[in-house]
Parts: C-alpha cells; sequence; structure tokens
C-alpha cells in the first residue's frame, strides 16, 4: 500500500511539473535555421562559416533547456584546389532569461556536447575525406531574442588538445516559441 501511495505521488508530482512550464512564453522553440560567421582559435584555419539548429523547451519564463546541432567549415578555398575542414557538433544546452516580460530579451547560456571534425582535400582530381578527431567540449553564450530571431556570440571550447576552438556570431528564426503575454 505504501508503494502504491509512493507511486501515486510521485506521478502526480511529474505530471504538474510538466504542465507548470513556462506560463508567460510558449514551451517550445525551434531555431530552424541558424546562420553564422566563426573565427577559429590558432593560426591553422581561415574564417569560416555555420549552419545549424537548436530544439528548445521553456522549463520557465527564465530558464531553457536544449539540443543544438551546427555544422561548421573552414578553409574553404574552391579554386584550382580544394581543402576543406570541418566540424560537426551537439551539445545540450540550457539558457538563463534576464527579462521575463517582453518578447524582447537578453540570455546567457552553457552547454556540453560533442565535437567530430574531419578534412575533405583534392590530390591530383581525385577527393580525398580524412575523418578528424572526436572531442569533448563546453560552450558559452551570450545572446538576446527580438521574438523570432535569436542573435547570440557563442565559444566553443575543446576538452581535447587535438581540437580546434572557435568563437562564433549568429543569428537564428526561431518557430514556435515567443512571448504569451500573460
Amino acid at each position: 500500500m505504501k508503494k502504491l501511495l509512493l507511486s501515486i505521488c510521485i506521478f502526480s508530482f511529474a505530471i504538474s511539473y510538466l504542465y507548470s512550464q513556462a506560463p508567460s512564453y510558449k514551451d517550445f522553440e525551434w531555431d530552424i535555421i541558424k546562420l553564422g560567421y566563426v573565427i577559429p582559435g590558432g593560426d591553422d584555419y581561415s574564417d569560416g562559416r555555420l549552419v545549424g539548429g537548436e530544439f528548445r523547451l521553456n522549463l520557465r519564463d527564465d530558464l531553457s533547456i536544449g539540443l543544438r546541432t551546427e555544422s561548421v567549415v573552414f578553409d574553404h578555398n574552391f579554386g584550382e584546389e580544394i581543402d576543406v575542414d570541418a566540424t560537426w557538433s551537439w551539445a545540450a544546452t540550457s539558457d538563463y532569461y534576464w527579462n521575463t516580460t517582453s518578447a524582447y530579451r537578453a540570455f546567457t547560456g552553457i552547454g556540453f556536447g560533442s565535437f567530430r571534425s574531419g578534412n575533405i582535400t583534392e590530390d591530383d582530381g581525385d577527393i580525398i575525406i580524412t575523418e578528424g578527431s572526436t572531442s569533448t567540449g563546453i560552450l558559452a553564450r551570450i545572446g538576446y531574442e527580438y521574438n523570432h530571431l535569436r542573435i547570440s556570440a557563442e565559444y566553443n571550447m575543446m576538452l581535447e588538445d587535438n581540437a580546434t576552438n572557435y568563437f562564433t556570431l549568429c543569428a537564428a528564426f526561431t518557430l514556435w516559441g515567443g512571448y504569451k503575454g500573460f
């Protein structure tokens, strides 16, 4: 009987927690198109570009968690020779919002995930794809939401010595999400 009562209490708490999400903001947000400019750390790479996306759940008006994925390309020289270095990553993220009464709000965030690198080169007409290293990494970011436009600056720091840290400036168009006005 005690186990049944405990199970009912836990189930009731879980259901009430699920429905007690952000009252002033829509529960889910999806950065469907995220584009950005990348500045790599070190002298081995040139500036690059990124494309990605992120799905977030607003736990409270001032806190969200999410899953981010992005692809970054460096050294994109497409003249007579091809030399492209790329990194693909995914990260679990969390953002803290400084304003909870408007559709325009600043945020800071952190994340932790996996970063995988690779290289594509051309040698005498043959395309050579080289798989690089995989590293875990930490990201820190600051940004601002303009209703359904999200602008951020992120620093991605790898925890392995053979991986490249990089800084990004990016903008994303957000589906769903937004301020409900309560």
